[in-house]
């Protein structure tokens, strides 16, 4: 198949042929295709990279294990180094909803999410500082339970992204805390 230009999307069609890097966050989905996952990297044909925006990792490794997948696989160019998957092989229910709002640019978001980013900063939740967006964490009535016992004992938050997509997460006061269970040793 040669690049070529999509008649229904105007968007450039390429090959990505093996995946380069991924981003390192731990999921635990029971099933595929996972709602939650990694953003990766890929590369083209040609050997450039291109960051993939409406997939995860762990679900193209898992459509490459069972087969439904072969390398290369189709991706359609949004811009000079990012593009979406768009492989006819692929079921529709395994591509993400939303694009990844920390891997994307705001402007290659789908107008659904920038609209709501832009209510978000309507309604206080989110200020954009030049290069850099503040997101707050609005306050709770009860602390809040997270898996694997950790427990958000704050209730206002800061997490920040700078326009190069670096998430730092700051918190008022004490954030939360870690505990433990204990764990007995087997005999």
């Amino acid at each position: 198949m040669d690049e070529k230009i999509d008649p229904h999307t105007g968007l450039e069609k390429a090959r990505i042929v093996k995946m380069t890097s991924m981003t390192l966050v731990g999921f635990f989905e029971r099933g595929f295709p996972a709602a939650h996952g990694n953003c990766f990297s890929a590369a083209l044909e040609d050997g450039t990279g291109v960051r993939i925006l409406n997939f995860h990792y762990e679900n193209l490794k898992e459509l490459l294990r069972r087969g439904t997948l072969v390398w290369p696989v189709q991706v359609h160019i949004i811009r000079k180094g990012y593009a979406v998957i768009a492989d006819p092989r692929v079921p529709n229910e395994w591509y993400q909803k939303d694009f990844c709002e920390v891997c994307a640019p705001m402007e290659l978001l789908p107008l659904p999410q920038r609209l709501r980013f832009a209510m978000a900063v309507e309604r206080g939740e989110i200020e954009v500082n030049g290069d850099s967006i503040t997101c707050r964490i609005l306050p709770a009535d009860q602390p809040r339970k997270l898996a694997i016992g950790w427990t958000i004992k704050e209730k206002i938050g800061v997490c920040v992204v700078n326009a190069a997509g670096i998430r730092r997460n700051r918190i008022k006061g004490s954030a939360g805390s870690r505990q433990r269970k204990s764990r007995k040793a087997k005999p």
